[in-house]
């Protein structure tokens, strides 16, 4: 159902994934809106993947963004879960997910959802590229959102779609406070902790694995996930458990020298047959490292802010639940 036209108007702050699927049910429900991205790219390539569960997969196809997605996966049908005492299992529960809901698991690299979602959203006009939005300001019927360049967007409401490091969050926090409300907000900021790190990559050529299979590693004081993907792509990640507990923001950080190191350091660990640790480091195209933030902030929104995605909530992505827990979220709120 389209809306009349109204003088309603959303700025979405960030072209993630949550930010660009929100942008297509708005438009789905025909409410005026505009994205502002920081970077100059809407889908960089950064090395990171997806993973795409039956909930994500049934809202992506209700955009229609789902038949394109499938082009570019290949199904997970097999599951092997290594222990550390060296039991081995193998699980068909990524087949019955299939056959129960119709969807297969499914993995592709950020940068191509991303690229999907650009392509076939038919008002990219609407998609400005290098505008960081540095300030938000209440503005006379709305609220506006200055970029570092010094333009000024004005809306209705503005979503921050910003990620884990969001602008829009810390703004929401410094206007709640001037309206004093900072006693409650203070303890709400250290909600978010970090004992994970996550090195990740994609990888090809990697032999000892199948079409649609998947590696779940668990070791002592760390796991290895790893998806055989289409294209003879892997996606894998390395989680490492830290020294100690960190609280948000004051968080390591990690460089691709960081990531060699701890690589190098597991490079003999066997994972499945014959299958390393340093041979998906080895076979890299591309790979990074990140802490890995864990919380869930009490205020999702304040007078003309809302906030979508990791914004507000990030979980462990042992589990890999990131992007398809932030797939539900700007559906929900498009239909509010």
């Amino acid at each position: 159902m389209v809306m009349e036209d109204s003088n309603f108007r959303v700025i979405i702050v960030g072209g993630s994934v949550a930010g660009l699927v929100f942008a297509h049910c708005l438009n789905r429900a025909g409410i005026e809106h505009l994205i502002l991205e920081k970077g100059n790219e809407v889908a960089p390539d950064l090395g990171a993947s997806i993973g795409i569960m039956p909930n994500g997969a049934r809202i992506l196809e209700q955009l229609g963004l789902h038949e394109k997605i499938e082009q570019c996966i290949e199904p997970m049908s097999i599951s092997h879960i290594i222990f550390p005492d060296g039991l081995a299992l193998e699980s068909r529960y990524l087949q019955n997910i299939y056959e129960r809901f119709g969807y297969s698991v499914a993995f592709l690299a950020r940068a191509e959802f991303l690229r999907i979602a650009y392509e076939l959203y038919p008002e990219k006009a609407k998609i400005i590229t290098g505008k960081k939005v540095t300030e938000v300001n209440r503005c006379q019927g709305g609220i506006c959102a200055v970029t570092d360049d010094g333009s000024v967007y004005q809306g209705s409401i503005i979503v921050g779609a910003d990620g884990v490091h969001s602008r829009i969050r810390s703004e929401m926090w410094r206007i709640a406070n001037k309206d004093s409300l900072g006693s409650i907000l203070d303890e709400e900021k250290k909600s978010m902790t970090v004992e994970y790190a996550c090195v990740f990559g994609i990888s090809s050529g990697i032999k000892g694995l199948g079409d649609g299979e998947q590696i779940n590693a668990f070791l002592d004081g760390a796991a290895v996930m790893m998806m055989q993907g289409k294209g003879d792509r892997v996606f894998w990640f390395i989680f490492k458990k830290l020294d100690q507990k960190y609280v948000y923001p004051d968080t390591p950080r990690f460089s691709m020298d960081d990531a060699e190191k701890l690589c190098r350091e597991m490079k003999d660990v066997r994972l499945y047959r014959e299958l390393c640790v340093d041979d998906l480091w080895r076979t890299k195209q591309t790979a990074s490292m990140t802490a890995l933030e864990e919380g869930l902030f009490k205020t999702w929104f304040y007078d003309r802010m809302v906030l979508l995605g990791d914004s507000v909530h990030k979980v462990s992505q042992s589990s890999l639940p990131g992007h398809r827990s932030c797939l539900p979220k700007p559906t929900t709120t498009a239909t509010r």
